[in-house]
């Protein structure tokens, strides 16, 4: 995914941002600058005609007037935004071509006087009303985790189409008490009820919702982009680090991903590599533990918040990734290690190892000894290249992003109704198994 801010930097006006994923571009809003031009907007880097749609978030001119200039550079695809605000655009575009025109034909007039060269509008009444012809209000409200989905039934009173993606079953996290976790348990009770179609991560996660709720869902997993292996350079230089001389951790620093557990099996483990532990530094009383444990500790290093090349250089050159946690969805820096071949050591929960399969070791959550052993095992095992290469491909086949992209596609299509492209709302995908071909 590439974001590229074109407009409303350093100011609050003509706002423009360029959204490129899965081979797709999109804008979201395209704004007139308005008042002093202090920063100059940049152009926008590809063809209108290239751009597959636009997100209008408002209204505004600021965040829509330049919608009738883009169609007139060949722009042909849907404009998104709420019903309030297409009908706001279908006004404030009219109003605002017509601002144009009356401006240039003004221009015009005083200018014949001196000879000056004739002046044309920005664009035209008819500009604005092929914009207006693009928008389209929003076919289905799309839930993310059970918490945000409490809502939902508001949605359904109103007779609006939902799809919920279930993430986790996050009432289960140490963090989430009281009301809290009372509050996540009801919006799972809502998405398992009234949401058109229901999407989980997991194998465990369909399991658990059709003996609980009686409800089929479909079964979606997590998504990751691939890319090549990186050699070791920016963190050796930065943390003094080597190929397949550290252990790594990526994630969050919290009670549910195990880190401290990880940190006490690493310390009785009997190995010379180092510790890394990659993510967001913050000030909970947590994340204070875990420095405090390691902070005399020149074995284990802390990095904080880590993206781009050198989180690539991390996972490439890892003598061994660990995923510790004692609750998980479908975590994400797992399948980003295994797509590069790293070898892997999970906590033995079903949401750890279905993801694995063959391709990793597991030991009892929670369970540092046992944790220490599978460390000084898997640090002195050799890992051959062709169970690496089988591995690699085995998250090409499962877990990539184009063919999820499409799933979720086929999922709106249903809710909606489309009779050529209804899925039933039980299927679940089962994965490609281990040294299956697809």
């Amino acid at each position: 995914m590439k974001l590229t801010f074109l407009g409303a930097n350093h100011e609050v006006t003509g706002s423009c941002t360029l959204l490129e994923a899965a081979g797709q571009r999109y804008l979201i809003d395209c704004g007139m600058e308005q008042g002093k031009d202090v920063y100059e907007n940049q152009p926008i880097p590809v063809a209108p005609g290239e751009i597959d749609g636009v997100l209008a978030t408002h209204a505004h001119i600021d965040h829509t007037g330049l919608l009738p200039l883009l169609v007139r550079n060949g722009f042909r695809g849907r404009i998104y935004a709420t019903r309030p605000t297409a009908e706001l655009c279908s006004i404030m575009l009219r109003d605002s071509a017509h601002i144009q025109e009356f401006e240039a034909e003004w221009k015009n007039r005083k200018g014949q006087r001196s000879g000056a060269e004739p002046v044309e509008p920005m664009y035209t009444i008819q500009d604005a009303e092929a914009a207006i012809a693009l928008f389209r209000g929003y076919d289905v409200i799309h839930y993310h985790a059970i918490g945000p989905s409490v809502p939902l039934l508001i949605a359904k009173i109103f007779g609006k189409h939902t799809v919920c993606t279930v993430h986790g079953l996050n009432w289960k996290v140490d963090k989430w008490r009281g009301f809290a976790s009372r509050y996540m348990k009801l919006g799972e009770r809502i998405a398992a009820k009234y949401a058109d179609d229901l999407v989980v991560l997991s194998e465990t996660e369909w399991n658990y919702f059709l003996q609980k709720y009686g409800r089929a869902s479909i079964l979606i997993p997590n998504a990751i982009r691939f890319y090549e292996k990186r050699a070791c350079s920016l963190i050796r230089e930065k943390y003094g680090l080597a190929r397949g001389e550290y252990i790594l951790y990526v994630g969050r620093i919290s009670p549910e991903k195990g880190t401290l557990d990880l940190v006490e099996g690493y310390r009785k483990a009997k190995t010379g590599k180092k510790l890394v532990l990659v993510g967001p530094l913050d000030d909970s009383e947590y994340c204070r533990a875990v420095q405090q444990q390691v902070q005399n500790d020149p074995n284990i290093i802390m990095t904080d918040y880590v993206v781009g090349d050198p989180l690539k250089e991390l996972y490439s050159n890892c003598g061994l990734f660990v995923l510790p946690s004692h609750t998980e969805g479908l975590s994400l820096s797992l399948l980003e290690a295994l797509s590069i071949g790293a070898r892997c050591l999970v906590s033995d929960i079903p949401e750890n190892t279905v993801v694995t399969d063959i391709y990793g070791a597991a030991f009892k959550p929670e369970d540092t000894d046992d944790l220490a052993r599978a460390l000084e095992r898997e640090c002195t095992q050799e890992y051959p290249d062709a169970m690496r290469q089988q591995q690699i491909q085995y998250i090409h086949t499962n877990f990539e992003y184009d063919v999820m992209l499409d799933r979720y596609e086929e999922v709106y299509h249903h809710v909606v109704g489309d009779p050529l492209k209804a899925m039933p709302s039980t299927l679940k995908k089962g994965r490609v198994p281990a040294g299956a071909k697809a």
